[in-house]
């Protein structure tokens, strides 16, 4: 074909295909393949459309249903007091029923908004770290509970009332005279304790009543002493721990929400786990007579009580302000609420806890961001914080390990790697002041003052390298130790998450740091100190703190079981399972 034949050709056929319709057809083709391309896009979006819509409609029905709840804890967030009252059954069904909902969107990201915290199975006393207010020289005669309080008393494994022994092992009471005869050896039932306290069974007397009890049951048994039997009283569940004054008993209890309960006398924090409900019981022990009030409590609950108030102290984390907190409720001792008092932080046990003229006196260890060791003074006819230390109290990232209060000195030791014992002047309770540290290896888990000669001191008993000690300061502008520490052989110790000292070998016991374990009398410008070394022997030391060798073993006596002392008459008692050791002082 010719050029020009070709050309003609070529023009003819780019007329035809590229004409003005030919050229909007093909538009029109290449705007349907856009169209249909796009689909897949246009479906995505309409999915994200929709799932959106969802998550808006999601959240606000969350927030709604949430925040119905929510502004419970709102009281919280800044204050340090909150009224104590009563809840009403259909308020507690909405509690109980309650578990704070998610978005799906907070789901997916796994984030959990739930303001009650989860804790162990049941609840959780500890038995480490504690004072008495002092020390009081007497004859020779010394048989009281080492309590946290002079003339409130606490539970042990044993009692003595110049009369007669009480002492309990395993599921056992036995009672002896004082010329070593078992007039009575009564098996009681009890189901397998929870409780992590050092003897299991504990027991109180008061006249002719014997109060034995472990966190499953507890017993009030009548002691005729005519004939040496025992008659029960009373029968409670679930008591976990009791405080006598005067002729009154204290029994704290705990019971599962799904159990009936009394709406007349069941109070409730605001805050605070709906998981236990708390039962603070009190038995006029002349007529057994008695009344009762609840309180809505978390697992883990410190009771303490001095000779006007009972308190419980639930730890809470607060999901808001990622913060933990204590909440003291504190009742009278006629069971009259008074309110509901906030620390930031958490206390390590009832230690941690003080009430001195109307001053409720709290040391906690808060965690947001590093550990804070903090002391915070309330006034409880004024209903408001007096105070707060929040500096100073330990070095960074030590945590409390032992409280001790006296009318107006607070002692704390904390713990990381060294041992600070810190002094703090609570003259003016208003301007609590930190006299004095001393830094030492180690940690004492438990404090005690006494005097010499008008001088205070204090006893630490503690754990250094794994292994028991003890240890004397003076206090002085510095805090100065006495002598050298005291290590107590055999004893390989290791501290768990909740500050209680355990012993890895089986023969030994940590009953040598466990203040109920303990023996101490003043003579002579001589502190007696008493104490299990293992189930095989309690070791009764001389302290004299004018001496080149301050602690020294008095006397030691072989044992079978883990036992305490008594002095009375210038014999000290030991009582066992078996028999009842008796030796001159």
């Amino acid at each position: 074909m010719k050029l020009k034949a070709f050309n003609k050709q070529l023009k003819k056929e780019f007329n035809e295909n590229y004409s003005e319709k030919a050229l909007v057809e093909i538009k029109e083709k290449k705007k349907k393949s856009i169209w249909i391309r796009l689909i897949p896009a246009y479906v995505v979006l309409g999915i994200l459309l929709i799932f959106g819509i969802v998550l808006g409609i999601d959240q606000l029905a969350v927030n709604d249903y949430n925040n119905r709840y929510y502004h419970l804890s709102d009281a919280y967030q800044n204050a340090s007091y909150v009224e104590l009252n009563k809840i009403s059954e259909k308020e507690f069904k909405e509690l109980k029923d309650f578990t704070p909902r998610q978005s799906i969107l907070d789901k997916i990201k796994g984030i959990n908004f739930n303001i009650f915290s989860a804790g162990a199975s049941a609840p959780v006393t500890e038995e480490v770290s504690a004072p008495d207010k002092s020390i009081i020289p007497s004859t020779d005669t010394s048989y009281d509970t080492n309590n946290q309080e002079r003339n409130v008393i606490e539970a042990d494994i044993a009692k003595f009332d110049g009369k007669y022994c009480y002492y309990v092992y395993d599921s056992s009471l036995v009672i002896y005279d004082l010329d070593g005869n078992m007039l009575v050896k009564e098996y009681l039932e009890f189901e397998i304790g929870v409780s992590w306290t050092l003897f299991g069974l504990k027991l109180q007397i008061y006249k002719d009543l014997i109060i034995v009890y472990n966190d499953t049951a507890l017993y009030i048994l009548r002691f005729n002493e005519e004939n040496h039997t025992l008659k029960e009283e009373a029968f409670i569940y679930h008591s976990i721990e009791t405080r006598i004054f005067e002729n009154q008993l204290f029994v704290i209890s705990y019971h599962s929400s799904n159990e009936e309960l009394d709406f007349n006398n069941l109070y409730y924090d605001g805050l605070s786990s709906r998981n236990n409900i708390y039962c603070i019981t009190k038995y006029d022990l002349d007529t057994l007579e008695m009344n009762e009030v609840e309180v809505l409590g978390n697992y883990k609950t410190v009771c303490y009580m001095s000779d006007e108030y009972i308190s419980l102290s639930n730890y809470e984390f607060y999901q808001p302000l990622q913060s933990n907190k204590t909440l003291t409720s504190v009742f009278t001792l006629n069971l009259e609420p008074v309110g509901v008092f906030v620390a930031e932080g958490t206390v390590l046990n009832q230690y941690s806890v003080d009430i001195y003229k109307n001053e409720l006196r709290v040391v906690s260890t808060s965690i947001r961001e590093t550990e804070t060791n903090i002391l915070t003074i309330f006034d409880l006819k004024e209903l408001k914080v007096l105070s707060v230390l929040d500096q100073g109290i330990g070095l960074y990232r030590e945590r409390v390990k032992s409280v001790s209060f006296t009318d107006t000195t607070c002692y704390v030791v904390t713990y990381r790697q060294t041992d600070p014992l810190y002094e703090i002047d609570l003259t003016d309770p208003k301007n609590p002041i930190i006299k004095d540290a001393i830094h030492v290896d180690g940690y004492s888990s438990y404090l005690k003052t006494f005097s010499i000669a008008g001088v205070e001191y204090v006893f630490g008993a503690g754990v250094i390298n794994r292994n028991c000690k003890y240890s004397i300061y003076k206090n002085d502008d510095e805090n100065t130790q006495i002598g050298k520490d005291y290590y107590v052989s055999g004893k390989d110790v290791v501290e768990n998450i909740y500050g209680v000292d355990y012993i890895y070998n089986n023969s030994a016991s940590s009953s040598c740091i466990n203040p109920h374990a303990m023996f101490f009398y003043v003579k002579d410008d001589i502190l007696y100190f008493g104490a299990p070394v293992n189930r095989q022997e309690y070791t009764l030391y001389k302290i004299d703190v004018n001496a080149e060798e301050v602690i020294s073993v008095y006397k030691s006596f072989d044992t079978t079981r883990e036992t305490r002392l008594f002095l009375f008459e210038g014999d000290v008692y030991l009582p066992q399972e078996d028999k009842l050791i008796k030796e001159a002082f």
